[in-house]
């Protein structure tokens, strides 16, 4: 007989936030690979339930509570909702039946509102059988997107585990605060584009693997990436970077282990840290995590491992030179320098050269070329410039892959130098949304 204790437990914020949320993180420049994966230590907690995606029974339909000012602020969010599921779903023979329930909920302006609150909140308008509340969130620290949850449950007698009666999930989006250093900014990943997609449009181009996307700003970041990385904390994936002083929400059981006995993190991993260069797809660990889920809590109404393991999963598509642009130059006073800021994402090495034109002289200056013998992906990389702030009218920067005959020029007009001429700010891709 289960125990005849029923109580609802609130997990402490501090193991919510921490345990299933998206983080900025730094760009590094220089990429290195190497995979990993792990699952939430969470799971451990509870005896299968709809709590966790990887147990959905393949006939019940997943349903999300959505608020109308996140359709309206974000185009084609529902979208991205469905196709991020069903990513996941992808690579274990899965497709999942999404259900949208829009409602006029109310975008919190109580900073003081916890999320859990705003949880309880949208479910007595949404009702109980929903699956997932989605909404914007005040949060602290760097964290961009997070998962939280409250469960009803009985102490399972056999084996110790609970047993949920009822469950309550929210998804949010960071809500910036007056007081935040870091002004919090979206943009759906329709607006980005400029494109509309259909989920199943979405979920083709996702799973071709040949699509990122750049921030557009330091501020800005694309929903899809951080909805795609919160899904997976709702299947049961764990973060993929360091949590507070070398912690991490991976359970040891279910993860890459090193020699002594330390969890591996895999920070190139769609279930890592966000960064400036915005993956719209799944990386292999990520992959390999799903499946090692599918492996462990398998239900027999969906395919068997033999039988997803035989799915095929697209090779990465990729350009030598994926994004080059001149993000700003100007003159810095206190420096007494002319600085030019570019943005670059590479695959090979590749070979740069400055030119700058001088103010109402045909004189044109270049600079020895740049060479960059490994990928690096750099949304800031400055060059400081020995010039005096009047003479620059424009900067050209031509850019190859080393060794190759062909380069591309790109041009920028100092803001100080601008009245009304429009620049030619070219990249390698439109939007700065690259489909290879």
């Amino acid at each position: 007989m289960k125990n005849a204790f029923l109580s609802q437990l609130l997990l402490s914020a501090l193991l919510l936030v921490l345990c299933a949320c998206a983080k900025s993180g730094q760009n590094s420049g220089l990429l290195f690979f190497d995979g990993k994966w792990g699952h939430l230590e969470s799971l451990n907690q509870t005896n299968p339930s709809s709590i966790f995606l990887i147990h959905q029974n393949k006939d019940e339909n997943y349903d999300i509570c959505l608020p109308e000012y996140m359709i309206s602020k974000y185009p084609g969010i529902k979208t991205e909702l469905e196709a991020s599921i069903n990513l996941w779903a992808h690579y274990l023979g899965r497709k999942i039946s999404v259900e949208f329930n829009v409602q006029p909920l109310p975008e919190n302006t109580d900073k003081g509102l916890t999320s859990i609150q705003q949880i309880e909140q949208y479910y007595a308008v949404c009702g109980v059988n929903t699956d997932l509340v989605i909404g914007e969130a005040f949060t602290d620290g760097t964290t961009l997107g997070f998962t939280q949850q409250t469960y009803s449950y009985y102490v399972n007698s056999l084996n110790g585990k609970h047993d949920v009666a009822s469950f309550k999930r929210g998804l949010f989006l960071r809500k910036s605060k007056e007081e935040d250093a870091k002004k919090y900014k979206w943009i759906s990943f329709e607006k980005k584009s400029g494109k509309s997609y259909t989920s199943d449009e979405l979920l083709k181009l996702m799973i071709e693997r040949g699509t990122i996307s750049f921030k557009q700003d330091d501020d800005t970041y694309t929903t899809l990436p951080i909805i795609l990385h919160e899904i997976g904390h709702v299947w049961g994936l764990c973060d993929q970077y360091v949590i507070g002083e070398g912690g991490t929400n991976c359970d040891a059981k279910n993860a890459t282990i090193n020699e002594e006995g330390h969890v591996v993190l895999d920070f190139n991993a769609q279930m890592s840290s966000a960064g400036w260069k915005e993956k719209i797809y799944l990386a292999e660990d990520d992959i390999t995590g799903i499946r090692k889920l599918g492996e462990r809590f398998h239900n027999s109404h969906w395919p068997t491992k033999e039988e997803f393991q035989k799915i095929e999963i697209a090779p990465l598509k990729s350009k030598d030179i994926e994004l080059f642009k001149i993000n700003n130059a100007h003159y810095d006073t206190q420096e007494n320098k002319f600085i030019v800021d570019l943005a670059m994402d590479t695959n090979a090495p590749i070979e740069f050269t400055i030119k700058i034109k001088l103010k109402n002289n045909e004189r044109v200056i270049s600079y020895y070329p740049v060479k960059i013998n490994q990928p690096v992906s750099y949304g800031h990389y400055y060059m400081n410039l020995p010039l005096a702030k009047s003479e620059v009218e424009k900067v050209y920067v031509s850019y190859k892959k080393m060794d190759s005959e062909e380069s591309i020029e790109v041009d920028f007009i100092p803001e100080n130098e601008k009245e009304d001429v429009s620049t030619t700010d070219e990249t390698v891709c439109e939007n700065e949304v690259c489909s290879s």
